[in-house]
């Protein structure tokens, strides 16, 4: 599958980045230690010429030569450069990773309430809603950059499932909707390459990296700025002083930061290059990503960012936040220039960048949700199509999103936006059909829920009655951080109810299942990643029995005839096992129950990129067997997917 092919790219790109910063930290100690011998040299020498050791007959001694090794010397040293350069590491990404919303606050950023009536900042939680429900990715946490001019935004977050967006006052301003909508995009989808975890680690590796050029620059600041309080003779030997060990000094530490400098620029502009493409196609708007291009190069603003943190973090942003400095010059940044980005989508450009020199109105008359006239959206009774976009949405995905967000924003918005009021949409996807089991689902309620709730769930359940088949992930979705925001306690009752709904017929049908696998992921009581059992490798051969079972429910639950139910599960265990290995025969239709489809995802879950993008692919291989997916075997394949932590694009 695309999404963890890139994410194994980006791991890989991680591995690179850190041999590189452990041998640019070698390269720093041994400058700072070829400097501590240059300045022992001349320490011995001035000792020895006004010198007054003298051994017990008096006899003078001098000292002698440290020579090119001196284990005292370079003990000390690296000692001093661990503790500067790789605490200084450790502390900036324990920071950084501490949570999505991390860089945003170090950037001064204000979270965006879900339910704000301002237009421009509403405007911007469409958008991104839109952009999370068609790549199948969580609706990160959005944030604005108020004091910020310049027109810029980024992304964060050390996992796709925990992130941030930040835009700048600056690009809501001079953005149009479309504008705005392509550079969302463009964040996106460094959330689903991983770049996102990639630049936050780079960003904790060059801060270590960078941390002795700015010790250097305060202790040398303070020194200059300390010497008139002392009386003349000594404060003109201070400065003589501190121009001789300052000059090499200021060397070896900015070599230091142009070696920083140059490894972000060598991890970033590629990955630059390669979101502005998948930003065009997920948009099918290359005219827009130009468009917010061009602005920025005529806006006297330009991107640049005014916080005084954004040297450490130049890399997450859209374009270059810097207006000056070292890191400015052009071959250290870290973003293409632009003329190259636009050339790349508007290969007329002819370089000359048009003024923009006023706020224009950019939003009388904004949608709420966008769809270019014009555009039929596909209705897919059998396709084969979604099986693959596994990879990089594009147009038709964000297009479903919008038709999606625009039937449900009236019926589930309020909800959505109110903590207390968010679990009713979990339930109204829950209350069934039948008069007399949602009369018992009801009496489960009475005892955690009011009065009032009973009514507006009995409202919102018969709005949504024909719509829980496709439009359940969505709301649960739009519902998620305000469920997220429950207190532990109401949380846990949400859970108890959603069981307890469940459990009323006594049976779980698939839908059932796959709500109660989307709230446990979304309010935190998943078992689908339990405490240090992440990324570790099953073995291959609990490996390939869990996948037997799982395929063996695949392989009974699609639409095969019973000839076509055993070279389906074939089909998904050739993908397991070696090819000169005897595929296992299948499970009874007994055993394939529900309880063990799930606990097989759940095994799944805390498994790594590797093991879990072989999952996606035998149960591909499965479903598309007979060369015929229907809607049921799509919504089970995004159920698997959602389990998997697999991002899955809305269904077009």
């Amino acid at each position: 599958m695309y999404f963890f092919d890139q994410q194994e790219r980006a791991k890989r790109k991680s591995v690179v980045l850190v041999i590189l910063y452990t041998i640019a930290v070698g390269l720093s100690i041994g400058l700072v230690y070829l400097l501590a011998l240059w300045a022992a040299a001349i320490c011995r020498y001035f000792y020895n010429v006004i010198g007054s050791y003298y051994d017990m007959d008096g006899t003078f001694v001098p000292l002698s030569n440290p020579g090119l090794w001196n284990v005292w010397i370079f003990a000390i040293v690296i000692m001093l450069g661990l503790v500067v350069m790789v605490g200084a590491t450790l502390r900036r990404i324990r920071f950084m990773g501490s949570g999505a919303e991390s860089v945003a606050l170090l950037m001064g950023g204000t979270l965006v309430d879900p339910r704000t009536q301002d237009s421009v900042h509403k405007r911007l939680l469409n958008i991104v809603e839109e952009m999370a429900i068609a790549s199948g990715l969580p609706i990160p946490m959005v944030y604005v950059l108020l004091r910020e001019p310049g027109i810029n935004a980024f992304s964060s977050g050390f996992s796709h499932d925990a992130t941030a967006i930040a835009v700048t006052q600056g690009a809501l301003d001079m953005l149009t909707r479309e504008e705005l909508q392509a550079v969302v995009a463009h964040e996106f989808c460094h959330i689903l390459y991983g770049d996102t975890q990639l630049k936050t680690l780079m960003a904790g590796l060059l801060h270590g990296l960078m941390m002795p050029w700015h010790v250097v620059r305060i202790s040398l600041m303070g020194i200059v700025r300390g010497h008139s309080a002392v009386p003349h003779p000594i404060a003109l030997g201070i400065v003589v002083v501190t121009a001789v060990v300052s000059v090499p000094l200021i060397v070896v530490t900015q070599i230091s930061a142009i070696i920083a400098a140059w490894l972000k620029r060598h991890v970033s502009v590629q990955r630059e290059y390669l979101a502005d493409a998948a930003a065009v196609q997920f948009t099918r708007n290359g005219m827009a990503l130009a468009g917010a291009f061009k602005k920025i190069g005529g806006y006297i603003a330009g991107s640049r960012v005014l916080s005084p943190e954004h040297e450490y973090a130049s890399h997450f942003f859209f374009a270059n936040p810097l207006a000056s400095g070292m890191l400015s010059w052009a071959w250290l940044l870290v973003h293409p220039p632009l003329e190259k980005r636009i050339r790349r989508i508007d290969p007329g450009f002819d370089g000359t960048f048009a003024r923009v020199a006023s706020k224009p109105n950019l939003h009388a008359g904004d949608p709420v949700t966008s769809m270019p006239e014009g555009v039929q959206l596909k209705t897919v009774e059998h396709t084969m199509a979604f099986l693959d976009v596994a990879e990089m949405p594009d147009r038709n995905h964000l297009d479903a999103a919008c038709h999606l967000l625009r039937g449900l924003q009236h019926q589930v918005e309020m909800y959505a936006r109110e903590p207390q009021l968010a679990p009713v949409i979990v339930y109204a996807f829950l209350l069934s059909q039948d008069a007399g089991v949602r009369q018992q689902q009801r009496n489960k309620l009475v005892a955690t829920v009011s009065s009032d709730t009973l009514d507006t769930l009995d409202m919102l359940s018969a709005d949504l009655a024909d719509r829980k088949r496709d439009a359940f992930l969505a709301a649960i979705k739009l519902a998620a951080r305000s469920l997220r925001s429950l207190a532990p306690a109401d949380q846990a009752q949400l859970m108890q109810n959603v069981e307890a709904l469940i459990a009323v017929d006594g049976k779980v049908s698939f839908l059932e299942a796959a709500i109660r696998q989307a709230v446990r992921q979304e309010v935190g009581h998943s078992v689908q990643n339990p405490k240090g059992a992440t990324h570790r490798k099953m073995p291959a051969s609990e490996f390939r029995k869990t996948c037997r079972a799982l395929l063996s429910c695949l392989a009974y639950w699609g639409t095969y005839d019973i000839v076509e139910e055993e070279d389906a599960y074939k089909a998904g265990m050739r993908e397991v096992q070696e090819p000169h290995e005897t595929v296992p025969d299948m499970l009874a239709a007994a055993e394939c129950t529900q309880a063990l489809f799930t606990a097989a995802l759940e095994n799944f879950a805390p498994l790594p990129a590797s093991q879990r993008n072989t999952v996606m692919d035998a149960c591909h291989a499965c479903i598309a067997s007979n060369n015929v997916a229907t809607d049921d075997d799509i919504r089970l394949f995004r159920n698997i997917a959602a389990a998997l932590k697999c991002p899955m694009p809305e269904l077009p």
